[in-house]
Order: C-alpha cells, then structure tokens, then sequence
C-alpha cells in the first residue's frame, strides 16, 4: 500500500505522524531501533531506500511504524 493510504488510515484511526515518547522505565529508545530498521531495510517492491514514519496515536498511547520507500512511495507496517 502506498504511504498516503497509510497515513489515511491511521489518521482515521487517531493516529498522527510524530516521533513516540521513550518509555522512562525501558533501557532502550524502541523507536531509535525502528528507525534503523526501516532505513537498512530496501523497498520490498522496488529495492530502494526506505525512511522511517513513526504514528502515534496519544490517547491510548498506541505506536505504529512505517518503513516508507523514498523512490517508489511504497510502505510497510513493521
């Protein structure tokens, strides 16, 4: 699906694009992991380079990643 349907989406959901706070409790940023994840990660579709797009949705407190390809827009929840 492309990124524009995803974000769609998830903004009907309640979702919007932003970085997720770190739990304070966690002795790792989750959200760092996924961003490297994401951006070593090739387009599944057409082998380009994906960027991270992290939605958070703050009143359940809910996160949901993309990885997104910057050539062919096509995006991946992870």
């Amino acid at each position: 699906m492309k990124y524009d349907e995803w974000k769609d989406q998830l903004e009907s959901e309640g979702y919007t694009q932003q970085w997720p706070r770190m739990n304070p409790n966690a002795l790792v940023d989750g959200a760092s992991i996924d961003r490297d994840v994401a951006e070593e990660t090739p387009c599944f579709e057409c082998g380009g380079k994906c960027e991270y797009k992290p939605f958070v949705d703050n009143s359940s407190h809910s996160y949901r990643a993309l990885s997104v390809c910057a050539k062919c827009n096509e995006a991946y929840e992870f």
